[in-house]
């Protein structure tokens, strides 16, 4: 592997034949060094204070690992799309999610017991959102009716929704 090496103002930059920049050294000696994989995806970084992270990526580009020096870590999965659909960290804190065929996000869920449901028009609008805590924003747009009764932002709308004229 060839490697290319610019010192400049006292610093040391080099920069692997792909173009990564694999390792920075300052003027004041404080260095960082960059691991990279084949899709160029930073894998590893280190500095000279003794920190560290490592990374891990699926196929498409997905983090789906994550690790630093002071032990904590975050694993992810992702759908077909690209969206995390799971997530959980070294605390112990999770969360799930889905999602629609547009890729708006329709359920959350996490460890602490919260949730969120969405619904989303054609347009990919929200139009209805209801959570654990009891918010309820929009209308459901899968909620039937009780018979007799029409759900409407004022007269007008429910007049002009059963077709009397006013």
């Amino acid at each position: 592997m060839k490697y290319k090496i610019i010192k400049e103002d006292g610093r040391t930059e080099i920069f692997d034949d792909k173009g990564n920049k694999v390792y920075r050294e300052g003027s004041d000696g404080h260095w960082v060094k960059r691991k990279f994989d084949e899709k160029r995806n930073k894998v590893y970084w280190e500095n000279s204070n003794g920190d560290w992270v490592k990374r891990k990526f699926d196929e498409k580009g997905n983090e789906v690992y994550w690790e630093n020096s002071d032990g904590k870590w975050v694993k992810r999965k992702f759908d077909e799309k690209g969206n995390v659909v799971y997530q959980e960290d070294s605390d112990g804190y999770w969360i799930k999610r889905k999602f629609d065929e547009k890729g708006n996000e329709v359920y959350l869920e996490d460890s602490n017991g919260y949730w969120i449901k969405r619904k989303f028009d054609k347009k990919g609008n929200r139009v209805y959102l209801e959570d654990s805590d009891g918010n309820i924003f929009g209308e459901d747009p899968d909620k039937k009716e009780e018979e007799g009764t029409i759900t409407a932002k004022n007269l007008d709308e429910c007049l002009k929704k059963i077709k009397v004229k006013k």
